[in-house]
């Protein structure tokens, strides 16, 4: 069993904002909303017309730029799929190979680590499309098409890319996937000799059928903004009525701080520890005991007192319910401490990216405590009353940050925090 601490030593996104950590960064802290109707998504038959979109986004230019700076081999193998892939999983497989960049590895140091992918049920749209094809054309479907429907498949890319022989799955608790992805990555370190880990919050293709199941549930922003695409997902604002879905991944690197030192790599930040519980229920109602628990469990396996917290990065989603109740869980897990800590709400400017999130904040939480500085949480025009904590309602804050949590909570009781602590 290995007791070196993990670190994060390398990262990327791509959201709706960009395609760059710092061009994400910068666009959180203007206040920019990645939100606009669908373009990529056919909403004439559904109540869901807005959401974060990458759907019509051009690769091409990008994935010559990256393939440039890849190592030869790596390169090589991501051209080679880019020719074959979709475009949501070549997106994700782009994202992965800028975290190789960043993280400074080799073409044998990535072939060395083991591959988790955060998401399931991850081609929506892909399928959609392809039952779609089979009715109209009796049975004429791409040969590839049931190949591209399992998410084994974009974990089987990853692993292609590196030239990684070492274990390579998916994990999934819905919107909690992130963290849980985390936990296993911190377990494939400490106990089951990874030099690194690679974790992919996967993009999901959604669908129009998968966005009008949404809405029927109540759980989408689709009465009062549709029009102003910008002011849909607001957290902690009085006229909230549910979260807005978005395409987006983030990759995060994990390794031993010693190995990452040995190497000459910077390291982002520390991941301390990962807390998880789910609530025994399948339904969408959330739970501030359950989610209490998961942020105490992650403080003592992380070995980090609640006074060492400043930041939050709020799980948020703009739901009636969910918001006030992960604030009820932050005072029974914090104590007094909570009227000291920050939080803010990145899905009020990029959406809910869904399986990714955890991954995709978990980012730009690393990235806020690098720069000392908090983005603010957008469309808090008039906070509920229940909030008494500070939510950042005001725009971006000054902010040391030694220590900071990262909530993700999924449909079906999946309550997850990850804990990270700067480096020093």
């Amino acid at each position: 069993m290995s007791t070196d601490p993990v670190v994060v030593s390398g990262m990327a996104l791509h959201t709706p904002l960009s395609d760059a950590l710092m061009g994400n960064l910068a666009a959180l802290m203007a206040g920019r909303s990645a939100i606009t109707p669908w373009r990529s998504i056919d909403t004439s038959r559904i109540y869901a017309k807005i959401g974060g979109d990458l759907g019509d986004v051009d690769l091409s230019p990008a994935l010559a730029e990256l393939s440039a700076r890849l190592p030869p081999g790596i390169s090589a193998r991501l051209q080679r799929l880019a020719r074959r892939l979709p475009h949501m999983p070549l997106l994700g497989l782009m994202t992965v190979a800028r975290a190789v960049l960043d993280a400074g590895l080799e073409e044998a140091e990535a072939a060395e680590a083991h591959v988790l992918i955060a998401g399931a049920n991850l081609s929506d749209r892909l399928m959609d499309e392809g039952f779609a094809r089979y009715g109209a054309t009796r049975g004429g479907i791409e040969a590839s098409h049931e190949l591209y429907l399992l998410d084994s498949t974009l974990a089987a890319c990853v692993s292609e890319l590196l030239g990684s022989r070492g274990p390579a799955f998916v994990i999934n608790g819905a919107c909690a996937s992130g963290n849980l992805a985390l936990l296993a990555g911190l377990r494939e370190l400490r106990h089951h000799g990874a030099k690194r880990v690679i974790v992919l919050g996967a993009p999901s293709d959604v669908s129009p059928r998968g966005l009008h199941g949404f809405a029927l549930l109540g759980a989408l922003a689709i009465h009062h903004f549709q029009d102003e695409p910008a002011r849909a997902s607001r957290p902690w604002d009085r006229d909230r009525e549910g979260f807005v879905p978005a395409h987006g991944c983030g990759v995060m690197v994990l390794e031993p701080r010693e190995l990452c030192a040995a190497r000459g790599a910077r390291a982002w930040a520390e991941l301390c520890g990962v807390g998880v519980t789910s609530d025994a229920n399948h339904l969408t109602l959330p739970n501030e005991e359950g989610q209490a628990r998961a942020i105490t469990l992650a403080l003592r396996r992380g070995g980090v007192a609640a006074e060492e917290l400043d930041f939050v990065s709020a799980h948020a989603t703009s739901t009636p319910a969910g918001d006030l109740v992960e604030l009820a869980a932050l005072r029974a897990a914090l104590g007094p401490h909570a009227e000291r800590v920050r939080l803010n709400a990145p899905k009020s400017l990029l959406g809910h990216t869904l399986n990714a999130s955890a991954i995709v904040e978990g980012v730009l939480a690393v990235l806020q405590m690098n720069a000392d500085t908090l983005h603010g949480s957008l469309n808090i025009d008039n906070l509920d009353p229940g909030v008494t904590l500070d939510v950042c309602a005001a725009g971006p804050v000054r902010q040391p940050v030694r220590a900071l949590l990262n909530n993700a909570f999924g449909f079906g009781g999946h309550n997850t925090t990850s804990v990270f602590r700067r480096m020093p």
